[in-house]
Parts: structure tokens; sequence; C-alpha cells
């Protein structure tokens, strides 16, 4: 392949076309296109610096259900909600505490939530305030809501009858990595994050080194060839690697792409594909045609031909006596084309001695 054309955009989005910094649309004042139809894009994400204004606590996974029963067999549902942001582990459970209070009237003391450092779980106990009182907590987590955060990917109960302890590791960062997608233009990827083996848009990862309240800065390689020949507008938008959206809670973010047009082999000229296959050809041996060709055109050839000795002067032959008479031979029928085919065949020992003695 051949590069026809670079271009390189810097883009805020604070000054977008329309949208909203996590989403937005960007208007090409000189659309872009390519040269020929057998031409293609290729869009790389050179750079970005995005704010760590997110949270990891946030509208896509801050809700779960749950059902608490009595010693009487009084079952109630709650809705439990915990306030977005981003917190440490003992933060969390406090927070898990007070939303349970709120879900379900039941004071905080009755919950008897502990986190172990050790061992990066939490223990979910409930005291009774009453020695006759039994509750049953059903909580139905997984790993779209809180689960993550809890040390279950799967419902769970807690009891007054027992302590019960997380499953897994708790995760108080769930999101590990942002997606730098385009919706805008066609590409040939597919992705499995959140649903299984569906088209993509993203162009890039950039996975999440720094810390809250700070920048999360890009620089990398990330290419990939676009089904479009023409460009007009680009959508950009950030997405966590556990949603399809997210907050950046107003502040703006920058990146710079690269985009570079391609002439793909077919359309390349034949004269530019055949010269190089032309210089890595070796020049041919002339062959004894084209050696005695080159020499018919210009001087005849020449040929060697020995001198002949002097004949030597032989003595005169000895007077043959004369032949006796025979009885003539009978005459044995022949076929005609044998002996034209003896006759060519003298004809030929002929010439060949003749030229010898020339």
């Amino acid at each position: 392949m051949t590069e026809v054309n670079r271009y390189h955009l810097y883009l805020n989005s604070s000054q977008r076309t329309s949208g909203f910094s996590e989403y937005f649309q960007m208007v090409l004042n000189k659309p872009l296109k390519v040269e020929n139809d057998n031409n293609y894009f290729n869009l790389q994400v050179s750079s970005a610096v995005i704010p760590f204004s997110f949270k990891q606590v946030n509208g896509n996974n801050n809700t779960l259900t749950g059902c608490i029963s009595t010693i009487n067999g009084v079952q109630t549902t709650f809705d439990l909600t915990i306030p977005t942001g981003n917190y440490s582990a003992s933060n969390f459970i406090l927070q898990f505490k007070t939303a349970l209070m709120t879900a379900t009237g039941l004071p905080t003391s009755v919950f008897n939530f502990t986190y172990d450092v050790s061992t990066g779980r939490f223990s979910f106990g409930v005291v009774k305030v009453i020695p006759t009182d039994v509750y049953t907590f059903y909580i139905n987590s997984n790993e779209t809501t809180l689960g993550n955060f809890l040390g279950y990917h799967q419902p769970f109960t807690i009891t007054s009858e027992s302590l019960v302890v997380s499953a897994h590791h708790i995760n108080m960062s769930p999101a590990k990595s942002l997606f730098i997608r385009c919706d805008s233009i066609h590409l040939n990827n597919y992705e499995a994050l959140i649903e299984s083996n569906r088209p993509s848009d993203i162009l890039c990862r950039i996975p999440i080194s720094s810390g809250y309240n700070s920048w999360i800065q890009f620089e990398g390689a990330s290419s990939n060839r676009i089904s479009d020949k023409t460009i007009n507008t680009l959508s950009l938008y950030i997405t966590p690697d556990n949603a399809y959206t997210i907050s950046l809670d107003g502040i703006d973010w920058q990146v710079s792409l690269l985009i570079t047009e391609y002439r793909s082999s077919v359309s390349e000229p034949v004269q530019n594909r055949l010269e190089p296959v032309q210089n890595r050809l070796e020049p041919v041996q002339p062959t004894i045609r084209d050696q005695v060709g080159s020499q018919m055109s210009t001087d005849p050839p020449t040929m060697d031909v020995p001198q002949r000795e002097p004949m030597v002067q032989r003595e005169p032959m000895v007077q043959r006596e004369p032949m006796v008479q025979r009885e003539p031979m009978v005459q044995v029928p022949i076929e005609k084309e044998k002996l034209l085919t003896e006759l060519e065949d003298y004809k030929t020992r002929l010439e060949h001695l003749t030229q010898q003695l020339n």
C-alpha cells in the first residue's frame, strides 16, 4: 500500500458542534474524501487527555433490590441505592449500611458489617435487637449492580443466625479501562465486553492508571481501517469497560487523530507495480542462438578449416585380372519406398563428403 494523503485532527470536546463532553459531534469544515474509490482511510488515535472525574459508583451500577423476612414470615421487598462517588472499602460499607437502613427502616445498629484488610472481603452479620428477632435479608446482587463492590457476583443471604463473608475479593474500581468510540464511521471491529461478540465502534483502549481527580493520559498508535470513502462528521464518545455510558461531570477532554489515505494495490498503475519487479530481475545470459544471431547481423561467420596435407604420390595400381563372367544374379524384387530411402541417404552422405573436400 502507498500513502496518498495524511490529515491531523486535534479536537477538544469544548469546540463540539453538538452533544456533550462525554459524547459529542464535530462537523468537518472540509469533508475528507478518497481520491480513488479503490483507496481507503485509516484512522489512528495518536493521543488523548481525559479527566478522571467519573464515578466508579454511578447511575449504571448503584442500585439493587432485596427482600427482608422476619420470624413470623412477613416479607418486605426493598430497593437500595448508594450515592454516586468513589469510595474506599471502609467508606463504602458505611454507605451500604446507611442505604440498607433507609430501605428497610431498621436502625444501623442491627447491621454488623466489617471489612478485613488482610483478606479483602466484607463480613455481614445481623444483631438481634430482641432475642426472639430473626431477620433474613436476600440481596439480589450481580456484576452489573453493586455485586463487584460487595464481593458477590450473584444473590446472597444475610441472616441473624450466622456471619456471612464475601464470596470474592471486593472491587472498588470495577472500571479498569476507558474506550474512545466513534459511531459515525464503519469499522470491522468486534467486542465482547458487556455483551457477547457484537460489532464494535471502539477506536482504542486506555488503561486507567491514575487516581481520581487527575488526568488520564494516552499516547499510542491504535490503528483502524475505515470502510467509508467520505468523512463529514465525527461522533466521538467515551465509555468504561463495564457500561456504554459515563459521566465526566461536565469536564471536557481532548483527542488527536491521524487519518491517512492509502492507495490499494488494485488501484496502483501497472507501470508502478512492474518497475520494482524489473529492478529485481537479473540479466539473462545470452543463448547460443542469440550469440549466433548477433554475429550474423554483423560479419559472416568464419570457420577455421584445417589445411589439407599435399597428396602423396602413390605407386601405380597393379592391373587387376579380368573378372570372371559370373552367372547373372537372380533379381529379387525390392520395395520402391526402401530404394528411395537408401537413395536419399546416399545423397546426404555425398553432400557431407563434398563439404569436407571443399
